[in-house]
């Protein structure tokens, strides 16, 4: 896909003083709020988005009477932000609140339900392994479970391609027929390429599954440990292409990026990166992102405990015509199913929610018929029980002309950190970002975007 540019550039103004302004009141008669989704579950992550209340200040967000996070509004009065709900949250009807600083507040009630963990009531249970695809490459994350006989135990063997025992696990079924095993396995970088089975058994049925380890991916990296305690340093090694860069992105919990850097790599091709957390570090799942050439991959590790397996979507393209049809990439446990969630540029649900599932190695691939879809900004959200991700995308945007203005939020950066640039220029056209080293040399580019206000984020 080409790119259309003006015939002459436009003009930059560099700002690099960010000055953030109160004006007016916080809540006002005609402040509105909205939750999504609008039937949330206890230990979900919900979506608030807003209109009509004081601009550039900051307020507070409550379930009934407990404050669970802040925000703050930007310059019209709006905000988008994603909250939590606590995993001890009562599964009731509710009070969600928008407060000020003046103790003034917006309230709307809805019924906060429990997590559905739906299995067959019957004791007849089918032993099911779930978890484990036809190939698997050294340092890939698996997290194995199923079904089986209610209130029992599951045991597997594992077995090499010689055909020795290697690997025993054992792991309890609930009263509903679910197991899983206790910690996640991560396939050591030397373990021996060929066909590997199980035989695994609950002492009622035997299944035998099988798999083969071989290495067709480029990026290989895998964390030194699954389990790393606050105050740890976090460390990641593997392998990559040989003499080319390769960028790494570690994301916290939240989808906070804490470090980027490009590394080039020597002729070893050895990748090595380390993360130093604090006691205050959030727990949780980290994810490193490894990008080289057209090859991405995602390496998790938990902080304070043991990693999961995000839901995660990428869309093929940034920006769309109407009428196109946009592919996007999901990425979670194996066979479950997902929830798909458009949100327009008015910040209301396009249609329903979709229902997707993914394959048995976790994967899945969704087309969206664009058709109908007026020029702007959406998000994409993808959810499955307490667990979220979100992309944005948009359609109809072209490159702009004009002024555009930037802002970065300090003047000086170590290594690693990452740069966020505010700014404002016409509304919804599509930019490019580029960051340049002192003797001129492109170190980065990121195509982006500016919403229906101008702002550049």
């Amino acid at each position: 896909m080409g790119k259309v540019l003006p015939k002459e550039l436009p003009k930059v103004v560099e700002n690099t003083e960010i000055k953030p302004t109160q004006t007016g009141a916080g809540v006002l008669s005609d402040s509105i709020f909205r939750i999504i989704p609008e039937k949330p579950n206890v230990g979900s992550s919900i979506r608030v988005t807003g209109d009509n209340f004081g601009a550039s200040q900051e307020f507070d967000f409550y379930i009934d009477n407990s404050k669970i996070g802040s925000f703050v509004t930007d310059e019209n009065g709006h905000f988008m932000t994603t909250m939590k709900i606590p995993e001890n949250q009562g599964a009731e009807r509710v009070d969600f609140k928008v407060k000020d600083s003046d103790g003034e507040e917006k309230k709307i009630s809805l019924r906060i339900g429990q997590i559905e963990n739906r299995i067959p009531e019957a004791d007849n249970i089918k032993l099911t392994i779930k978890g484990i695809p036809n190939v698997i490459h050294r340092g890939d994350f698996l997290e194995i479970l199923g079904t089986g006989k209610p209130n029992g135990a599951v045991t597997a063997e594992i077995t090499n391609p010689e055909g020795e025992i290697i690997n025993s696990r054992t792991a309890e079924v609930d009263s509903k027929g679910n197991w899983e095993l206790a910690e996640p396995i991560i396939i050591p970088l030397d373990t021996p390429f060929g066909k590997y089975s199980a035989t695994i058994t609950d002492g009622r049925e035997n299944i035998l599954k099988s798999w083969v380890v071989e290495t067709d991916k480029k990026i290989i990296i895998a964390p030194h440990n699954l389990k790393f305690e606050p105050g740890e340093v976090m460390k990641f090694n593997g392998t990559a292409l040989p003499n080319k860069p390769i960028e790494l992105i570690l994301e916290d919990p939240l989808g906070k990026e804490l470090f980027s850097d490009i590394i080039q790599l020597d002729e070893s091709g050895f990748v090595e990166f380390e993360h130093t957390t604090e006691q205050s570090s959030a727990k949780g799942t980290y994810t490193l992102i490894a990008t080289q050439e057209k090859d991405t991959e995602f390496i998790f590790a938990g902080l304070g405990q043991l990693p999961t397996i995000p839901v995660n979507l990428e869309f093929d393209e940034l920006n769309y015509s109407a009428g196109d049809t946009a592919i996007i990439s999901l990425t979670g446990k194996a066979s479950e199913i997902v929830s798909l969630l458009i949100i327009d540029p008015s910040d209301k649900p396009k249609g329903d929610s979709i229902s997707i599932t993914l394959a048995g190695d976790g994967t899945a691939e969704y087309e969206l018929d664009l058709s109908g879809y007026a020029s702007g900004v959406y998000s994409a959200v993808v959810s499955k029980g307490s667990a979220q991700s979100s992309e944005v995308f948009t359609v109809g945007l072209q490159t702009g002309s004009g002024d555009i203005q930037i802002n970065t939020t300090k003047l000086d950066y170590a290594p690693g950190d990452s740069i966020l640039i505010l700014g404002d220029t016409a509304k919804n056209v599509l930019l490019t970002i580029t960051l340049s080293d002192p003797d001129g040399n492109i170190i980065k580019e990121k195509d982006t975007f500016s919403d229906k206000n101008g702002k550049i984020s």
